[in-house]
């Protein structure tokens, strides 16, 4: 194994920011840990990750919905150089370039599990922290839930503790995609259909970054497994239905790890009240709030991004 010895860097400029990205996934391309495994029922995943050279710990860094390790390349980049082992999953069902599934919103917690499980041979006694954005941010909750202490400590970005269903109410938006399932259309996307847009704007995304988000694009119009749109039915009704699992009282009571929750102001794809009562609900829970920004608060720039990590390492290492 190649471990990649940590350097002092610098915020990455926006501008020249893709040709930057591309010099750094070639400067790291040697040190490329990779793996497919069977999850706990059988369902074949894959991750890659870095090693650190005389590591502090290791990162776990966990995407969102319809998104893609490669998208995170720049955060790995910064967890690395600061000394950090850095792990990025592949959800279930996000490398296969359609509607994304779910039977269970669980079966992603049992998935990190096992995750966590593969990257302990890479790791030994080493802390792990998470950092877990939207979806992936509902995923880690669950997962502080149900296998506490699994983290030493978890950073929660813009998390997905219920998705915004439009202007209509939570009961409501939940008990119709209920009926739906009833009727059979469990893999269906009469709820959220979608498909790829290659022209899509950075003022039709979550980012506010030009630059970041054309990155993103660049890697879901070159790699057709990550352009992944839209739900089925059952997965709109899972993630709906998590908010009673996350908000759970009992369930809180059982985190028993340092949590920092982000949570932005002008966020259109999650609920932020939610995650204000889950902050709420978990001791010693602390939240960041920045209300002028979007949903992806790493894909923010470069005067919020900067202030954002010092929050991030601050709270890792403090």
């Amino acid at each position: 194994m190649e471990y990649f010895h940590p350097e002092r860097t610098e915020l990455i400029g926006e501008s020249g920011y893709i040709e930057t990205l591309c010099g750094i996934r070639e400067r790291l391309a040697p040190y490329l840990l990779t793996e497919r495994f069977a999850s706990f029922d059988g369902t074949e995943l894959s991750w890659e990750g870095y090693l650190a050279e005389n590591a502090r710990g290791a990162v776990v860094i966990l995407h969102g919905f319809t998104e893609f390790p490669g998208k995170y390349l720049e955060m790995a980049w910064y967890f690395l150089n600061r000394g950090y082992h850095v792990f990025l999953p592949t959800q279930r069902g996000h490398d296969s370039g359609g509607a994304i599934h779910v039977d269970h919103f669980d079966d992603y917690v049992h998935d990190l599990h096992c995750f966590v499980e593969r990257f302990r041979n890479y790791c030994g006694t080493l802390p792990m922290y998470l950092y877990a954005h939207s979806m992936g941010g509902g995923v880690g909750a669950r997962h502080l839930q149900e296998y506490p202490g699994e983290f030493a400590k978890a950073v929660l970005t813009a998390p997905m503790f219920c998705p915004k269903a439009s202007d209509v109410p939570y009961p409501i938006a939940l008990c119709g995609a209920g009926l739906l399932l009833c009727r059979g259309a469990r893999k269906t996307s009469t709820l959220f259909r979608s498909t790829f847009n290659p022209n899509a704007t950075v003022e039709q995304s979550s980012a506010a970054s030009e630059a970041r988000f054309r990155w993103n694009m660049k890697c879901r119009i070159e790699n057709p497994a990550y352009q992944t749109a839209g739900a089925t039915n059952r997965w709109v009704y899972e993630s709906l239905a998590l908010r009673r699992k996350i908000l759970r009282r009992k369930n809180c009571r059982k985190i028993c790890v340092p949590v920092l929750v982000f949570s932005a102001g002008q966020d259109s794809q999650v609920r932020t009240d939610v995650q204000r009562r889950f902050v709420r609900r978990v001791p010693g829970a602390q939240l960041v709030v920045y209300p002028e920004q979007k949903h992806e608060l790493f894909s923010t720039k470069n005067e919020v991004l900067r202030d954002y990590l010092e929050k991030i390492f601050r709270f890792l290492e403090g």
